[in-house]
């Protein structure tokens, strides 16, 4: 009996004691990192969109329960509390390995080097901690025991269900306004793309002209009719030299595209392209003097996508070359918005998927991106996570031959972009709500979204190469390829992330 009355003393006061340490070494640490705990909580899945106050909140809570425990008359009120948070932590935990797309980091200080499993056994030995005491505490009164326990059971059950039922309540929000809302908060999951290598292509002219059958094909600004062949795989490299027939075409802007079987060499601004079947490597010219063009991509081996300044409006269009009895033009006036000029305020960057069953454009200018069919036909108008939404140009008046120049460098929101399945990956490097300021210097911020469901889904980071940037980077099969100065690096994205 003096045992069982010893036991009864020392589990509140050894619990009360635990229970304080381990709150006020928790608030401690918390606020000691504390921009780097407000980062974490940014990047939650279950948090994103409340940062803030819960940043601020729970070491402050966590402080007060402590205190609650320093007052005999607010301990069974601090037992219940910690009972609560404990669970509060532990349903996250449960919520993020079962449904959550990524894991983030753990919390902080020593606790940060446990695994979430790890996490989640700690945790259940101070819940059953908390609830051993709060049943020795609730007994001390002279109430009949069995209705004690039944109301301790009830007690501990609703608190266990409100505490539970918040967590899940946020998770549920916090996903919704991710998604929906347009908040420019950015998370970032545990590496969804892998490097495999970096590969030395000695020039930092050369940029992407395409990919067939696991091989990348790099075209080079400064040798047009020049192309390296790149196994992807086993990294083997191939010179090819383009060959034209004869022709006496000053070429201006020389670009190659693949779209297989067939390859073009194009230039808008005479204008030509050339065409050719890939492994054969000689062109022969496909159209000439039809239409003038800024850029284009193959759709397949007749059409081309295009983009130019129609005539009558001077402003930009999109619009799709087509050749068969006689070469077609198919402007599409309307996809592009005007918002200023038709002209700055609508640049951007024209993609397509890999095998061009979509076509996509991406405003550098404002949060916003296209996505049409192969006939562009517009299919969604999505946004990005950024909140620019209108352009922030100051363009000059014309002058005397009617020409408009920028007075200041532009807000740009996107900088490049690739189109991959349901996926558009955008580099955007504008800081997010709780993104450090000193990654911008490091690496370059890739945001992903699935343009079908109108989701942000994730971002990643790019990283710089001796302080170089990546220029340009493509999605092809189940591999990203980006180009830094002289170097191409290939990584493997991991399929679990693009479903």
């Amino acid at each position: 009996m003096a045992r069982l009355k010893t036991v009864n003393q020392l589990v509140p006061f050894i619990g009360g004691v635990f229970y304080m340490v381990l709150l006020i070494y928790a608030a401690v640490s918390k606020l000691n990192d504390f921009q780097q705990f407000r980062i974490q909580l940014g990047q939650s899945p279950i948090v994103t969109a409340y940062a803030d106050w819960v940043a601020w909140g729970v070491p402050l809570l966590e402080l007060l329960i402590a205190g609650f425990f320093l007052v005999e008359r607010f301990k069974l009120l601090a037992f219940y509390c910690s009972y609560a948070l404990m669970l509060a932590f532990t349903a996250y935990i449960v919520i993020i390995l079962n449904f959550s797309d990524y894991i983030p980091c753990s919390c902080g200080g020593v606790l940060e080097a446990m695994g979430w499993t790890t996490h989640v056994v700690f945790n259940l030995g101070f819940i059953i901690l908390s609830i051993w005491a709060i049943y020795i505490l609730e007994n001390q009164s002279n109430q009949n025991k069995t209705s004690k326990l039944r109301k301790v059971l009830l007690k501990l059950t609703i608190t266990g269900l409100c505490s539970g039922g918040i967590v899940l309540i946020l998770f549920l929000m916090s996903e919704k306004n991710l998604h929906r809302n347009n908040a420019f908060l950015r998370r970032f999951p545990h590496h969804p793309i892998v490097k495999k290598y970096d590969l030395d292509i000695k020039y930092n002219s050369y940029y992407v002209a395409g990919y067939d059958a696991g091989h990348l094909y790099l075209g080079n600004s400064t040798a047009p009719l020049h192309l390296l062949k790149v196994n992807l795989q086993n990294r083997d490299t191939v010179h090819i030299k383009i060959n034209l027939d004869a022709q006496t075409i000053k070429f201006r802007s020389v670009t190659v595209k693949l779209s297989p079987p067939h390859f073009f060499v194009m230039d808008g601004m005479v204008p030509c392209v050339f065409r050719g079947e890939i492994g054969k490597w000689t062109a022969s010219l496909w159209m000439k003097n039809t239409a003038y063009f800024s850029h284009a991509i193959p759709i397949n081996s007749d059409e081309i996508y295009f983009k130019s300044i129609r005539g009558s409006s001077k402003e930009a269009v999109l619009g799709i070359l087509k050749s068969g009895d006689s070469m077609a033009v198919k402007l599409k006036p309307g996809i592009l918005e005007k918002q200023i000029d038709g002209v700055f305020d609508v640049d951007g960057m024209m993609v397509s998927s890999q095998h061009s069953k979509y076509l996509g454009y991406v405003y550098y200018y404002r949060n916003q991106f296209l996505v049409m069919d192969s006939n562009l036909e517009l299919i969604e108008r999505r946004k990005t996570i950024d909140t620019v939404s209108q352009v922030q140009l100051k363009l000059s008046k014309p002058n005397e031959f009617g020409e408009i120049q920028m007075q200041a460098p532009p807000v740009i929101i996107n900088k490049s972009a690739a189109l991959y399945q349901d996926y558009m990956f955008i580099q955007s490097d504008r800081l997010g709500k709780y993104d450090e300021k000193r990654m911008l210097n490091q690496a370059s911020v890739i945001d992903v979204y699935n343009w079908k469901e109108n989701e942000y889904e994730l971002s990643f980071y790019l990283y710089h190469l001796n302080g170089n940037k990546p220029r340009a980077f493509y999605v092809y099969d189940r591999y990203l390829v980006a180009l830094i100065e002289n170097n191409l690096n290939v990584f493997e994205i991991k399929p679990n992330y693009f479903k």
